[in-house]
């Protein structure tokens, strides 16, 4: 399928070559050599007429007359060329307003979504309702796309600042999707949100935005120095947010390298808060992620979501980033389908991905090498949002890897084991 749309796609810009190959040709021709043909019939015209005794001017005037006549042509000639070219230029100004306009018209006048959803959630007792609070707390929230599909049912639990909960799912499960409703991208079609004031949310998506200025603009994005200086904050507590960061241009012990530096022209460039440079260019994906963490641990927010944000980001450096953010006591929200992830959360909210919405709550443990999960709560539609009690054998196992196979191996005590210890 891939190759036919190719093929065609292919085939319509020949298409579209030949046809502007040709057009080109016949405008050039006529424009250039046709009317050279014309022009020189014209201007000698009146000479062999003897149209005003032409026949009788000496050879100056008649050079004089054929060199004024001439340049006239000529610039009669480019003008006609200028108008072939401004039909093009109209034609694209043409296009660019006419989608400019389209895009004006959908901001002003925004089609109804969701509205059969959320008429029906009023009509019940499931209102959509936000409030405000010091922490993240959801009742009965169920998330929706905007064409109606059913992404996440009864949505039930709470984040207080200082956890740190792991979204987890397949592809186009909706992980994201309820942020988007905590932003009000897209609306709460029923349950109650109370979270804290938008300015103590913050987000870290996977591209970050990096504006042009210096690196302290980097930093304190979006306040401007003013802003910082009015505040009282410092230049000295962007320089700890870099090292925080782990992007700081310092040196820092006995090796003769920054976490923040880069090459150009051949010399190593270590840059000052002052420095203003083309960052887009000169930094490394990784560094931009590092320097949005810097500027998270300046802004100080209550709450952040890690939306696969650490992907260029060592896992040692990650962990010191995650450290950091719980020592700040900031609630930590993280999309991504990295397993090793869940040695850094207290909580794993996994979305199924089914059309009854339906979700888990989990317990996220590490101890030694071994991961433990135990249910909290579920939920969706028709499903029990109880707490599950423990189970009677609380058996762990650990995975080794190794030639020529790999081993699960249970290491929960003797009396616990309801089956072989060794699997291979």
């Amino acid at each position: 399928m891939l190759d036919g749309k190719l093929a065609s796609v292919l085939e319509h810009l020949k298409m579209c070559r030949q046809l502007n190959f040709n057009s080109e040709v016949v405008r050039q021709y006529l424009n250039k050599y046709f009317v050279t043909v014309i022009g020189l019939t014209l201007v000698a015209r009146p000479v062999r007429l003897n149209h005003g005794g032409m026949r009788g001017a000496t050879a100056d005037e008649v050079s004089q007359y054929f060199v004024s006549t001439w340049r006239n042509m000529e610039a009669i000639s480019t003008s006609i060329q200028d108008l072939f070219e401004l039909t093009n230029r109209i034609g694209r100004l043409s296009g660019f307003a006419s989608r400019v306009s389209a895009l004006m018209g959908g901001l002003q006048e925004r089609p109804p979504v969701l509205q059969r959803e959320i008429e029906v959630a009023r009509a019940g007792q499931n209102r959509p309702t936000f409030l405000h609070g010091e922490d993240l707390k959801f009742e009965k929230v169920s998330v929706y796309r905007p064409d109606g599909t059913l992404l996440v049912a009864d949505l039930d639990f709470e984040v207080r600042r200082g956890s740190r909960v792991l979204v987890t799912g397949g592809n186009g499960c909706g992980k994201s999707s309820l942020f988007r409703v905590i932003r009000k991208l897209w609306p709460l079609v029923s349950g109650t949100i109370t979270m804290p004031e938008d300015k103590d949310i913050y987000f870290l998506t996977q591209v970050n935005f990096v504006p042009l200025g210096s690196l302290l603009d980097l930093v304190i994005y979006p306040h401007t120095q003013e802003d910082m200086k009015r505040e009282g904050r410092t230049e000295d507590e962007v320089r700890e947010c870099l090292r925080w960061a782990c992007c700081s241009p310092e040196v820092l012990g006995d090796e003769d390298r920054a976490d923040l530096q880069f090459t150009f022209d051949g010399r190593i460039v270590r840059p000052a808060l002052s420095d203003v440079r083309d960052w887009g260019k000169d930094l490394s994906p990784g560094q931009k992620q590092k320097l949005a963490f810097a500027r998270l641990f300046f802004h100080r927010p209550k709450f952040v979501v890690l939306d696969e944000c650490t992907n260029g980001i060592s896992p040692d450096v990650e962990q010191e980033l995650y450290d950091r953010c719980t020592q700040m006591n900031l609630g930590i929200f993280s999309i991504s389908h990295k397993i090793e992830l869940k040695a850094f959360h207290d909580l794993e909210l996994h979305y199924n991905g089914d059309l009854a919405g339906s979700w888990e709550l989990l317990s996220c443990k590490d101890t030694a090498g071994i991961y433990t999960g135990a249910t909290i709560r579920k939920g969706g539609i028709k499903a029990r949002p109880a707490h599950v009690a423990p189970l009677a054998c609380s058996a762990a196992w650990r995975l080794t890897a190794g030639p020529p196979c790999r081993t699960l191996t249970c290491v929960a005590p003797l009396a616990a084991r309801s089956h072989a210890s060794t699997t291979s």
